[in-house]
């Protein structure tokens, strides 16, 4: 052999070996950096992986001029079904909303019943000392009356207007035939006619209207606020299982996040316009949901702020039992000035006419003599006077015990208008949850903006190739700088 040829063969071999050293060494150093900071990702695939066959690698067609690092290295770009960096953002963006809305509506459901309760174990409690046997035997009447109201509040049950006027007819039959001794057919039947004569001259003053015009205020935008979070939970996912995107916006989307390392650019940016252009042509249903969603988050916002002041549900739940005493009261000095006239009338219906003027007259109050009951004759005022000043006293350190517990269990409730203000802050930012969605998908740490310049000329990726930068690169999400659409509540915070 020749020296001439050994000559030839030895410049071949070296520009062979060193040639592809100098190509791959920009590869090297991407694909280095791909494993520190990124890598492993399932979006990435192995050559020696299972499945390198079955994912073709979305970065294969290049300039003639471009150097394929993909094609020489032993990974490559590809999409796979079960993993979807694009698929995971989405999920991270809408998911913790979902979630926030529901524990806040369930948040404030277990409000309403803890206070509802705590009002019904205050009237047990007062109504245990002041009325004795009486209220026992009608204990179950007003726990059912509770229990209608938190059906009510738990969206169970409609109209509380009827509900009160069905409370206080009730109410007042019960009390009528416990003060005549009704037990009879015939005596039901003339205490029922009393009770409706009685019902025609307002009984219990105007405090069934008082506690219905405030029922009305307070408890309606409380149910409706509980409402809207369901249902906004509800939309929002039902958008996460059946709003998809399109594979080709998943292809697009690798390209521009990860086919510059096949360009062997390790440290390039992404390009701010290119991904908000991207972003616009894959997100368009969701664009379109912008007005809607604005619409209910500004009347959830007007809702929750009836949530405080003097006629919110609190305000108006605690004094409930104080109000049904005060009623209960009205109707003992209206009933002890009855007209005889009107039971002899009632009495004319049956048979026996006699039958009530024959029986004693019954107090409400427990008698604090021997027997259950105290009688005295239809001429003398028969209601004992009203519990002694001790035993008030005694009753309001039982009140505010309850109370004291209710602090100690529910603080995040108590703090009533501090919560308020938290949930308005919290969906004052999800009101722009559709009209920003570059602002979540394109944000600093997806374009890989190490620091966010004021204004950038350097050469960011485009997704094809390296171009100039022309975009300024916004650092905040919003005012607040939180992330748009983005609620997170380690613990859910409710009045």
């Amino acid at each position: 052999m020749s020296p001439v040829f050994l000559l030839l063969i030895l410049v071949c071999s070296f520009w062979t070996q060193t040639c592809p050293s100098k190509v791959s060494r920009k590869c090297l150093l991407a694909w280095r950096t791909l494993s520190v900071k990124i890598h492993p990702v399932p979006w990435i695939v192995l050559s020696n992986a299972n499945n390198y066959s079955s994912a073709p690698n979305i970065c294969d067609r290049f300039e003639p001029t471009s150097q394929d690092c993909c094609a020489i290295d032993p990974a490559h770009i590809a999409v796979g079904n079960d993993h979807l960096e694009l698929e995971q953002l989405r999920v991270e963006w809408l998911g913790p909303l979902a979630t926030t809305l529901l524990n806040h509506a369930i948040y404030l459901q277990n409000y309403f019943v803890e206070c509802l309760n705590l009002t019904l174990t205050a009237l047990d409690v007062s109504f245990q000392s002041s009325y004795g046997y009486n209220y026992q035997h009608n204990k179950e009447f007003f726990v059912q009356f509770f229990g209608n109201l938190e059906s009510y509040m738990l969206g169970h049950r409609q109209n509380i207007s009827e509900m009160v006027d069905d409370f206080f007819n009730e109410l007042l039959k019960r009390i009528v035939r416990l003060l005549l001794f009704a037990k009879s057919r015939q005596d039901l039947v003339v205490a029922d006619c009393i009770s409706s004569q009685l019902q025609r001259r307002n009984p219990f003053d105007r405090i069934p209207e008082g506690i219905k015009r405030m029922a009305i205020r307070a408890f309606p935008p409380a149910r409706i606020t509980a409402n809207a979070l369901f249902i906004g939970s509800e939309v929002i996912s039902s958008l996460l299982k059946e709003v998809y995107l399109t594979n080709s916006c998943h292809i697009n989307w690798m390209k521009l996040r990860y086919c510059n390392f096949c360009f062997g650019e390790a440290e390039s940016f992404i390009c701010e316009d290119t991904c908000r252009k991207k972003m616009a042509l894959c997100m368009t249903d969701y664009y379109s949901l912008d007005e809607p969603w604005t619409q209910f988050i500004d009347h959830l916002l007007e809702l929750i702020d009836r949530l405080r002041g003097s006629d919110s549900f609190p305000q108006v739940n605690r004094p409930l039992q104080i109000h049904i005493t005060d009623a209960i009261m009205s109707f003992q000095r209206l009933f002890s000035r009855i007209n005889p006239v009107l039971l002899k009338n009632c009495s004319r219906q049956e048979k026996n006419p006699t039958a009530i003027r024959l029986r004693p007259k019954r107090h409400l109050f427990p008698s604090s003599g021997p027997g259950v009951f105290s009688s005295i004759p239809e001429t003398v005022d028969y209601f004992r006077s009203l519990p002694s000043l001790e035993n008030q006293t005694k009753l309001m350190q039982v009140e505010v015990s309850l109370w004291v517990q209710l602090i100690s269990r529910l603080l995040p409730f108590v703090l009533y208008h501090r919560g308020v203000t938290f949930l308005v802050t919290q969906y004052l930012s999800a009101r722009s949850l559709f009209a920003n969605l570059d602002r979540w998908f394109c944000s600093p740490h997806l374009l890989r903006y190490s620091k966010i310049p004021r204004k950038s000329t350097r050469m960011c990726w485009n997704g094809k190739r390296m171009s100039s930068a022309r975009y300024m690169i916004r650092g905040k999400i919003s005012n607040s700088g939180d992330e748009v659409g983005f609620l997170v509540d380690d613990d859910p915070f409710i009045f």
